[in-house]
């Protein structure tokens, strides 16, 4: 394993000495409130169609121009964090108003944080990053990479805060199923998965149906749970899947297809509507209903429907759908949109979009796209968060800087806000930190604001 790491530009990140980690992708939030909230389906899929059959990168959406930190938090003992994961205001609309609710993960902890003044418009003394609750797994030798939201089945106007459901995975290769905002002592362990034969790289909820839980392993491996029975539903992977770890993974916003990125330096595509695995998953939920003294088998996906090297050179560690198109980062520094084109042969995709991406030689640096494809936030071994307007073709990124020069640390993840123009990052001397993007439109209200003000 790591005469393969050192063989990827940088040698794979010093801090993760089992190699990698991962985070869960947010994209698909409203899909997956829509089955939450007792929508059918194909009200979900209707909702999500335009998003699926072409990606505008949202023309027309603010230019952003500046950006700061507005608000920052460290981990106690300045462990590298992973992941940092937003929960999605359509999972608990209870929650405050301009605040909301974040989880981070660092060596054996799952921190919960809440951010107030997000979304409030104030300036940047408004913003608050607070510790709100802490998990510590007993194992101090487990490492958590991956975190993804959901909440159980209620309808909106009966979900309260204890249905909300926060999945976490790492190095140990066990998933956790957690009700974070559950008060009062207690574990907060709703279910607790095994199986997979390594680390667990990324977690992700399906978009249409929020119960099922996949994760993607070092074991060149997914799973599809159930977390209303506790069980396994599908394996995908096999003698043609990945030949190296998968590292990251996406589901479309229609919920039948998964792009996996992996060691391999391969992206592929799985069918996860075929006929056996949604057998599978209606079996699964009737176990939930009645369930089997032994249970059941869970079947196999082993073949992809697509696949490629020709996207990148080395590890693909950070893999999301836009629409129909793919857009993926390996250690190129470059982020690249492209579409699958089977039809051409060997080189089978056409990239249509390329951003180029400073210090990004280290590997498992992860970016993230708005819900509405119009931007995309990625940090760098320089502790820099890049921010690109997707319709610009020719457009600069916004560049902030997280640390001043003596502490700057590699940014691993970025995640997008519920509110536009903010974001978080984490970095690897255990930053959490809130990114308040500014646009021309936002400057000008400052102005007026401050005239009406001082109007001498």
């Amino acid at each position: 394993m790591q005469a393969a790491a050192d063989a990827a530009s940088g040698g794979g990140p010093a801090a993760l000495p089992s190699q990698a980690a991962a985070a869960a992708a947010a994209n698909g939030a409203t899909a997956t409130a829509a089955a939450a909230n007792g929508a059918t389906a194909t009200a979900a899929a209707a909702a999500a169609e335009e998003e699926a059959e072409g990606a505008d990168f949202g023309s027309g959406l603010p230019r952003y121009t500046s950006g700061r930190v507005v608000a920052s938090a460290k981990v106690e003992n300045g462990a590298a964090v992973f992941a940092v994961k937003v929960l999605p205001r359509v999972l608990c609309p209870g929650l405050p108003a301009s605040t909301e609710v974040l989880a981070a993960a660092a060596d054996n902890r799952v921190m919960v944080y809440t951010c107030g003044g997000v979304g409030s418009g104030g300036g940047a003394d408004c913003y608050s990053l607070a510790p709100l609750r802490t998990f510590e797994n007993a194992n101090v030798d487990e490492e958590y990479y991956a975190l993804a939201w959901s909440a159980l089945m209620r309808a909106a106007e009966e979900r309260a805060p204890d249905d909300v459901l926060l999945a976490a995975a790492g190095k140990a290769g066990v998933v956790k199923v957690l009700r974070p905002l559950t008060p009062g002592p207690g574990t907060g362990v709703l279910r607790m998965f095994t199986g997979h034969g390594g680390q667990i790289n990324e977690l992700a909820f399906h978009p249409v149906d929020n119960q099922l839980l996949i994760s993607a392993s070092q074991d060149k491996s997914l799973r599809i749970w159930n977390v209303l029975s506790g069980t396994l539903v599908c394996i995908v992977g096999g003698p043609e899947g990945h030949a190296g770890g998968v590292l990251s993974f996406d589901v479309h916003v229609l919920g039948g297809r998964l792009a996996t990125g992996g060691m391999d330096n391969a992206v592929k595509l799985w069918d996860i509507s075929e006929g056996q695995v949604q057998l599978a998953v209606q079996r699964s939920y009737r176990d939930a209903l009645d369930p089997p003294e032994v249970p059941h088998a869970a079947v196999y996906l082993r073949v992809a429907e697509f696949s490629t090297r020709w996207a990148h050179q080395n590890y693909v560690d950070c893999v999301r759908f836009a629409g129909d198109l793919l857009v993926t980062k390996s250690t190129d520094h470059a982020v690249k949109v492209w579409r699958p084109a089977p039809e051409r042969g060997p080189m089978n995709i056409v990239v249509l979009h390329s951003v180029a991406l400073p210090s990004a030689g280290m590997w498992f640096v992860r970016f993230d796209l708005t819900r509405d494809l119009g931007h995309l936030a990625a940090g760098n071994s320089k502790g820099v968060v890049h921010v690109w307007g997707l319709a610009e073709e020719h457009g600069r990124a916004v560049e902030v800087k997280t640390a001043a020069w003596h502490s700057v640390a590699c940014i691993r993840m970025c995640t997008w806000s519920n509110y536009a123009g903010h974001l978080y990052s984490c970095d690897d001397r255990g930053k959490v930190s809130c990114i308040r993007l500014r646009s021309p439109a936002d400057a000008k209200q400052a102005r007026g604001l401050k005239l009406k003000a001082d109007p001498g």
